[in-house]
């Protein structure tokens, strides 16, 4: 019985469509609940059921009552709506106007940021260009005297307190920016004693194995052999590493093994190269 009278409302909310029709269905509901209640819900038999809606409903709760109150409810609807729509129209604005300021407000922070970081690269920047001209002028200056000793202390204290602090930072970037399995590479190229190491050999390595495990899980030998060969170019690339094109094998240049020496804090040395 319940799933019937789903089914009466799921049809009456999908065929009634006009307003006034549906608010006096609704009318016709609220005025008749405790009948319409009795008829679907009680046990007793179905004749003494309709007899009872014969004594508690007349023509007035059936016919006129939900018609009256039905058209009163289609029409004081729409100035419902209107009325909740201008009670929420004011807190709604500035509501809006709040949340407007806070996203502009974080455009303009994130703009400064961008505009206080391009600022502070650009007086980097033109630092690092007027230090080359004056050191150009100084070496310049020195060469017109003619005195070599002179030459040679300025191009000792040009690459000491020019070229160091650029070289201090890009190490202390290519730290940061290493991978585990950048790492291990450069671990397995330095720690060779005597002689290189070629990628073949970096991979047959069981410490390189366990090493790359732990960001690569039960990689096959295919992916070790890709990962290992893009690391060295890597290394490559970056001045930590050569190869020697005779037979192949690997060797960490000075910068590499100023990290590998760093990179001891953080991994074992592997055994036997």
């Amino acid at each position: 019985m319940t799933d019937l009278f789903k089914d009466i409302i799921k049809a009456w909310e999908e065929r009634v469509r006009s307003p006034f029709l549906g608010s006096i269905g609704i009318a016709f509901v609220a005025c008749n609940w405790k009948p319409i209640f009795y008829l679907l819900f009680s046990g007793e038999p179905v004749l003494d059921r309709f007899a009872f809606i014969d004594t508690n409903t007349t023509a007035a709760s059936l016919v006129w009552n939900p018609v009256v109150f039905g058209v009163l409810l289609a029409i004081a609807i729409p100035w419902l709506k209107f009325l909740g729509a201008w009670v929420a129209k004011a807190p709604t604005a500035h509501l809006n106007s709040l949340q407007g300021d806070l996203a502009s407000k974080r455009r303009i922070d994130e703009f400064n940021k961008a505009t206080e970081e391009e600022a502070a690269k650009a007086k980097f920047e033109a630092e690092h260009e007027q230090r080359k001209i004056e050191a150009a002028k100084r070496l310049e200056e020195a060469k017109s005297v003619g005195d070599d000793d002179v030459v040679d202390q300025l191009l000792i204290e040009r690459e000491t307190n020019f070229f160091q602090p650029d070289q201090e930072r890009r190490i202390k970037e290519l730290k940061s920016g290493l991978t585990t399995i950048q790492k291990a590479i450069l671990m397995m190229v330095g720690a060779v004693d005597d002689g290189g190491i070629t990628s073949n050999e970096i991979v047959r390595k069981t410490w390189f194995k366990n090493s790359v495990s732990k960001t690569i899980k039960n990689p096959s030998s295919t992916r070790l052999d890709v990962e290992t060969k893009a690391g060295l170019d890597w290394l490559k690339k970056q001045g930590l590493a050569t190869s020697s094109t005779f037979d192949g094998k690997w060797f960490l240049t000075k910068d590499g093994y100023e990290i590998f020496d760093w990179l001891k804090n953080e991994f074992s040395t592997p055994q036997g190269g």
